[in-house]
């Protein structure tokens, strides 16, 4: 059974800033999602257009990803706010075919910025809830089709998915990955 939780990955107007901003204490508001920045050519060559996304939860055949952006050869930048609603240790998921960077309090966490099929990645944190994390993440896309998933497993989730987790999942018998969420805004 998957839960969707929400929390905040409070908008931060941050796509034009050079660097992000060290967490701080937020209101306990729920954010609009994060700012997406969209480029046409893999390294941010040309503005194309910008908008909130509420997930990063995209997987598009040759489609165009948003208004005036090509279906290939195009970059995006996300930023905003990672908030936990309880404190503990998280395991997130970043899937992509292509490329992806991704930061968290401005400490580069993952760099795979490269043309390669779907590919998965998980990050294990301790975070705390009351907190906001500056969160970007950066992905390029170069031919055929779009993919990006950024996903966790909550603190009091880990013990059932470790549980679920076996050799038909890791060889992908199984369909459905237990109680891994996209993460919602």
């Amino acid at each position: 059974m998957h839960w969707i939780f929400r929390f905040g990955l409070w908008l931060g107007l941050l796509a034009t800033a050079p660097g992000l901003v060290v967490a701080q204490e937020v209101a306990a508001s729920v954010g609009d999602g994060l700012l997406g920045t969209y480029y046409q050519g893999r390294n941010f060559e040309q503005f194309r257009h910008r908008q909130v996304d509420a997930t990063i939860d995209f997987h598009r055949r040759r489609q165009s990803p948003a208004e005036g952006v090509p279906a290939e050869d195009f970059s995006a930048r996300w930023t905003g706010w990672l908030r936990v609603p309880t404190s503990g240790h998280y395991v997130l998921y970043l899937d992509v075919d292509d490329g992806a960077r991704l930061w968290l309090d401005g400490r580069l966490l993952l760099d795979e910025w490269r043309g390669q099929s779907i590919s998965s990645y998980s990050l294990d944190l301790d975070l705390q809830a009351g907190r906001a994390y500056a969160l970007r993440l950066d992905y390029c896309q170069y031919g055929a089709d779009s993919y990006a998933q950024f996903a966790w497993v909550r603190p009091e989730q880990l013990a059932q998915f470790q549980r679920a987790v076996s050799w038909r999942t890791l060889w992908g018998l199984v369909a459905d990955r237990p109680l891994r969420t996209v993460i919602p805004t």
